[in-house]
């Protein structure tokens, strides 16, 4: 591998990444935004810790439900227009935020509408992370993946932020789910506009129950996947706390929707900045106490 291929601006030259890139960026930033703006409008309109928790529900049921499936959609049909559809979902659900914020609907609408946004968002990501290499030589996909990937830590900082502001300049979520709307509508057209080397039917995979728990099963007689997996488990339960950001925000440290916005924002910040380090520094030998320690 030459020099020259890890230079960022080879990469940038890339007309399909850049639109690939955009595409993340936006989507990233739409995903986080809508994270503030509902957390922010479901607290504000029920004073309810346990409406935050129905939240979490709502987003954990497309997931369990789709996640399977995903993959299966991914490798079987064209992943721009899966991205496009995914897209689109979270477009109708976008809408239905909007409406149920400005006519003050039932919460029970916005969980519904959350739902909607969530089967689109579990769609999107297999889809999309499989597309890079399509479009990518192999030489220069490392350089793709952390261009791509500080991208997505820069617009998961500045989505948030710039959901507290918009909420706090129109006391109202509804500014948040209607800027939502126009960015995966922009995201649609990023998407048809990639051009991949297509992939002849004969290689893509039958949608079946047995393909579809494959993955599980390599999981399972992995042990050193199933571990890290599993204890990366109690990382992410107990990172589920961020769900109570609107009562910090508003009832502990009193510093409002832009406050919130901030301190959404604060957990990308730290990945993107450990990001950086860990970029500088040589691969660790202790990888898995690392690991470990930071669980």
């Amino acid at each position: 591998m030459t020099p020259e291929t890890h230079s960022p601006r080879i990469v940038l030259g890339l007309r399909d990444f850049r639109l690939f890139a955009s595409a993340t960026f936006m989507t990233a930033g739409l995903q986080r935004m809508q994270a503030v703006a509902v957390g922010w409008d479901i607290y504000e309109r029920t004073g309810s810790v346990m409406a935050l928790a129905w939240i979490g529900v709502a987003q954990f049921l497309p997931v369990a439900m789709f996640f399977l499936p995903a993959g299966q959609i991914a490798d079987r049909f064209d992943r721009r227009m899966v991205m496009v559809v995914s897209q689109a979902t979270f477009a109708v659900g976008s809408v239905g935020l909007s409406a149920s914020a400005l006519l003050q609907a039932d919460p029970l609408w916005i969980f519904g509408f959350l739902f909607l946004s969530g089967i689109g968002q579990v769609l999107n990501r297999p889809s999309r992370d499989a597309l890079l290499p399509m479009i990518v030589p192999t030489a220069l996909l490392p350089n793709a993946l952390a261009l791509n990937s500080s991208l997505f830590q820069v617009s998961s900082i500045g989505g948030p932020a710039l959901a507290g502001v918009l909420i706090a300049s129109t006391n109202s979520a509804a500014g948040v789910y209607f800027i939502n709307l126009g960015l995966s509508l922009i995201t649609m057209v990023l998407a048809l506009a990639i051009r991949v080397r297509p992939v002849p039917a004969s290689l893509r995979p039958p949608i079946t129950l047995d393909a579809m728990f494959a993955g599980v099963r390599h999981v399972i007689k992995t042990r050193l996947i199933l571990g890290v997996l599993a204890v990366d488990l109690f990382a992410v339960m107990f990172g589920g706390m961020t769900a109570l950001l609107p009562v910090f925000a508003k009832d502990i440290l009193l510093v409002g929707p832009v406050g919130l916005g901030w301190l959404a924002s604060a957990q990308a910040l730290g990945a993107l900045v450990m990001g950086m380090i860990q970029g500088l520094r040589k691969p660790t030998r202790h990888a898995g106490n690392t690991f470990i320690f930071a669980v």
